[in-house]
């Protein structure tokens, strides 16, 4: 089946979405919502799609039944569910919504209106990300023990004036922004998390409360301990993540482009000498295209599947329980 795909947006991440609904078989991109006349224009000529005047026209489109939010998260769920009640599958970037509440609410009417709602954390589909979580699984690692992780992006001269920096349109910042793929990284490797704590500041940009510097514990359900540290002063795009198991230790690194080549090490347990295979992905960034072909195959299934959503609204409260933890210097419970 060829789904016929309408997109809110016409940033970054709706060229990338754009470029990777062309790409499919199953997918045919075929009208725009933007923000402004000129940008939507300039997005339908470039990529061949009809310009919608108005995003609540493309969502009561007949001819659309796969809607893609790309936009600042103060309208995902404004916008997700006027796609749901309209009959429409929707899948909608990371952070699902602004609050675990309105993500609650975006899970509760996609189940009754039977449509699939799936949450964009394309991480999952790097693939030296992917072949991690397959070692993890088959327990080539052993019994998981610890997980440490760096994120880290160089911020931008102006970086308070846009709108990953404007409490009106976000809920948090670099660690909510950012970080929260680590979050979910974590969930699908380790199961759900137990307690978190955390720490954040800002101090190069003006952009408090939100912050731009987060390091955050957690305590999985399964006993795995976890440490992620997500930076927006890390001055050079970075990707690290470390899990331990009593049998092996594992390390990814880079995530292509600006990031560097994927690479997945292992490490095995032995006394001497030490011992390490590398592998490296040099594929280029295909996580885009690969997570649209996890979201078609959740479209073929007999029956709806919320598992993305649900992930996208924990994550959510994985996030805001560590920004409680770092206001109330605690721990606290998801």
């Amino acid at each position: 089946m060829t789904h016929r795909c309408g997109i809110i947006g016409t940033g970054l991440q709706a060229t990338r979405r754009v470029r990777a609904l062309i790409e499919a078989a199953d997918a045919e991109p075929v009208a725009v919502a933007g923000a402004t006349p000129d940008t939507t224009k300039a997005f339908a000529a470039e990529h061949g799609l009809n310009a919608v005047a108005d995003w609540r026209e493309l969502v009561a489109d007949d001819g659309i039944d796969v809607v893609l939010v790309c936009v600042p998260p103060h309208l995902h769920a404004e916008m997700t569910l006027a796609a749901l009640r309209a009959g429409k599958h929707v899948l909608c970037e990371k952070p699902l919504a602004r609050t675990a509440d309105e993500a609650d609410e975006m899970c509760r009417v996609a189940r009754a209106t039977g449509r699939v709602l799936g949450c964009g954390f394309n991480h999952r589909h790097h693939p030296a990300l992917a072949a991690l979580g397959d070692r993890i699984a088959r327990g080539e690692l052993g019994r998981p023990l610890w997980a440490r992780a760096a994120y880290g992006i160089a911020g931008r001269d102006g970086y308070e004036r846009e709108w990953r920096a404007d409490p009106r349109q976000v809920s948090g910042g670099q660690l909510m922004e950012q970080g929260i793929h680590v979050v979910d990284l974590l969930r699908s490797y380790f199961g759900e998390v137990e307690a978190v704590t955390s720490l954040r500041s800002s101090t190069v940009w003006p952009i408090a409360p939100l912050e731009e510097d987060a390091m955050v514990l957690l305590r999985h359900h399964s006993g795995v301990l976890a440490q992620l540290h997500s930076s927006l002063t890390q001055w050079v795009n970075t990707f690290r993540l470390e899990v331990g198991g009593d049998e092996a230790v594992a390390e990814v690194q880079g995530l292509a482009g600006s990031y560097g080549t994927q690479s997945l090490s292992v490490w095995p347990r032995t006394d001497g000498p030490f011992t390490v295979t590398r592998q490296e992905f040099r594929s280029g960034d295909r996580s885009w295209a690969l997570e649209w072909a996890e979201f078609a195959r959740l479209l073929s299934l007999p029956a709806p599947d919320q598992t993305s959503a649900l992930d996208g609204a924990a994550a959510i409260r994985v996030v805001a329980a560590a920004y409680t933890a770092a206001d109330t210097l605690t721990w606290e419970k998801p």
